[in-house]
């Protein structure tokens, strides 16, 4: 079977050499074939999980979710919680000292001395707003943390003092930071990915040609990969020159930022601004199967307003988003061959 869900968390490759990919409402799936078929693994990790981070420690593995922490010794087969009940656990790290450290979102930073085990709050003077997402330790030691909201931080005690080095003004969302060969990478919801080579004094853009939200980096020997937040699963081998997508099976189909759609497909939306309704309006060239839905900025499907297959043509559509709150919302076609968007936004 394909990966189900349209987005997809984290992906990683375990000791056991199976690929390991959290998914949002569906848990954990494992592959033992090299992505050609996919096993649900989410016995014990409650209803609608939403996997975030893995850790593996030998034969154990931990998975970070919405609701905490939890422990497998047979491969993701069974789960225990361990740590964090309620809190929702983004990402893990395992420092040079041996201790392990998980981001709590607002609920600040966790950390373990028994290889997982047992979780406690980290005393450090973080401010209690920030909304902590991932972590990486740079060479000498130094932590650095992607917030939301709050750009990246920075902690030259294992997390007992911090301060900010980077704030992205346009838009302070980040959510992943990882280390590669002498720099810092780190993820900005909006605005692509930032890099740092002298641990964090100072930042430049990197890899423009990615598509936005860019969730998580992986670099192995000469490639590199990118999980983005609707988009897909996007592939360098050539230092972050160029990028390629990774067909994943249930994923929305990326579109190639180098290159134009292959064809005429057109969604516009209007007023935008709206108040409680908007019109939305589609074209297709070719009677194809075609689904029309509505997003919110954390990539949750809030409406299904098509799925079905159209005529060639223009096709109208009205959401009545009156239940929802004021903000950004996302409409998205997504054809046989390609996608377009459209950003919206609701005022009340």
């Amino acid at each position: 079977m394909g990966l189900p869900g349209m987005y997809l968390h984290h992906i990683e490759e375990g000791p056991d050499g199976a690929i390991y990919v959290c998914t949002v409402d569906e848990g954990v799936f494992r592959s033992r074939d090299q992505g050609e078929t996919w096993t649900q693994i989410k016995d014990g990790l409650g209803i609608d999980p939403t996997g975030l981070d893995f850790l593996f420690l030998g034969d154990t593995m931990l998975v970070g979710t919405n609701d905490g922490v939890f422990t497998s010794d047979d491969g993701g087969d069974h789960w225990t919680q361990v740590g964090m009940d309620g809190i929702e656990a983004r990402g893990f790290l395992q420092l040079s000292n041996g201790d392990i450290l998980c981001t709590g979102r607002r609920d600040g930073l966790f950390h373990s001395t028994d290889n997982g085990a047992t979780w406690e709050p980290l005393t450090s003077d973080l401010p209690k707003h920030v909304d902590t997402h991932k972590l990486g330790e740079y060479a000498d030691g130094t932590l650095i943390l992607a917030t939301w909201g709050e750009g990246v931080w920075r902690s030259p005690d294992y997390g007992a003092t911090w301060t900010r080095v980077l704030a992205i003004p346009d838009d302070p969302r980040v959510d992943f930071v990882v280390m590669h060969s002498g720099g810092i990478y780190v993820t900005s919801h909006n605005e692509g990915v930032y890099v740092s080579s002298d641990g964090g004094g100072s930042w430049n853009r990197a890899f423009e040609s990615l598509p936005w939200r860019v969730k998580y980096l992986e670099f192995t020997g000469n490639s590199a990969f990118a999980v983005t937040w609707g988009t897909g699963i996007w592939r360098s081998d050539n230092g972050g020159a160029a990028w390629t997508p990774v067909p994943v099976e249930g994923y929305i189909s990326p579109v190639l930022v180098e290159e134009s759609p292959p064809f005429p497909m057109t969604l516009t939306a209007g007023p935008n601004p709206f108040n409680s309704a908007v019109t939305i309006t589609c074209t297709l060239p070719s009677a194809e199967h075609a689904e029309l839905a509505v997003y919110n900025i954390l990539g949750q499907r809030v409406a299904t307003l098509a799925a079905e297959r159209m005529d060639a043509g223009a096709h109208t559509f009205v959401w009545n988003a009156g239940e929802f709150s004021s903000g950004a919302y996302f409409v998205v076609l997504q054809g046989d061959e390609g996608m377009v968007r459209e950003r919206v936004i609701m005022v009340k």
